[in-house]
């Protein structure tokens, strides 16, 4: 069972911060919100850096799951991104499955990076968008394509 937007929803923003409330400033009494199917805290890593369902043929270990980011795992906020996947678990009653993609040739099986984004290419395959500084200027802007290599997936 996938999770599907749909027009008009109330996904809750400004009131929820994935399963969370963290402000009533702008709860509306009575309002009803669509409650996200996955979310980790924030002891985990920084921000959820959204992503694609993988359709490639690169990777048959990943189609049909999730692939996306976290901008920074680093409790300081240096750039130290990270590749995750999900999916939702066999039990639909049960929370989505969840795990990070290791990073061959970096020393932390992360990104190195901040992960700004993800691309799809025609062929289903995936880009990751990233840059070693914070905000949207500098020349360290790179986009790396999702390759097979001796990476692996852990569950969390």
């Amino acid at each position: 069972q996938h999770a599907v937007v749909r027009r008009g929803e109330n996904l809750g923003w400004n009131v929820y911060e994935g399963f969370e409330p963290f402000s009533n400033k702008y709860r509306k009494d009575g309002a009803s919100y669509t409650p996200p199917v996955f979310a980790y805290r924030r002891k985990f890593g920084n921000s959820i850096t959204g992503g694609y369902v993988y359709r490639g043929r690169k990777h048959p270990g990943l189609v049909g799951k999730y692939i996306f980011g976290d901008w920074s795992k680093s409790g300081d906020g240096g750039p130290d991104g990270t590749l995750l996947w999900a999916e939702p678990a066999t039990d639909a009653t049960a929370p989505w499955e969840w795990g990070e993609l290791a990073v061959a040739g970096t020393a932390n099986n992360r990104v190195g990076a901040y992960v700004r984004g993800l691309g799809e290419g025609e062929d289903g395959e995936l880009y990751v968008l990233t840059s070693t500084e914070v905000g949207p200027s500098g020349t360290s802007g790179k986009v790396w394509k999702l390759v097979a290599g001796d990476a692996s997936m852990s569950t969390s």
